[in-house]
């Protein structure tokens, strides 16, 4: 299933906008064509969240009547698409994670394997998006 950070009505400002328009049906094989990615790389991500703060237009309000019920879609959401959420602070702050096994067949593989993406946490603290992500050496 599609990233569902990558949904229109859940942007946050400009740097959404452009995602969500490249990564749709209509423009992601030309994304894919140019970048070689299905989903945001990190400095996809590095430059989404600069134009979120530097444009922070809330296009989500033509979809929600408040955050209580885009953070309550947007969990739902991921966790359709496999991602395990954390709702707190009453509804307002969401964190998710998608976990991606692999198990290394013997210790040559094990040394030469190169950092994977492990988990991704996202916060919304005050209007600015918090991403932490853990990476397995």
């Amino acid at each position: 299933m599609k990233n569902p950070n990558l949904k229109c009505r859940y942007s946050k400002g400009l740097g959404d906008l452009i995602a969500c328009t490249l990564h749709s049906k209509l423009f992601s094989w030309f994304t894919f064509l140019l970048t070689g990615k299905k989903e945001p790389c990190q400095a996809c991500s590095q430059r989404i969240n600069a134009l979120n703060v530097l444009f922070p237009i809330p296009f989500w309000r033509l979809y929600f009547k408040n955050l209580k019920q885009l953070m309550s879609s947007l969990s739902n959401d991921l966790i359709k698409a496999g991602y395990r959420v954390e709702v707190s602070d009453g509804g307002y702050t969401l964190n998710s994670f998608k976990q991606e096994e692999s198990t290394p067949k013997n210790e040559n593989q094990k040394q030469n394997k190169e950092k994977k993406l492990i988990s991704t946490n996202n916060m919304e603290l005050d209007g600015y998006l918090i991403r932490t992500e853990i990476y397995k050496i």
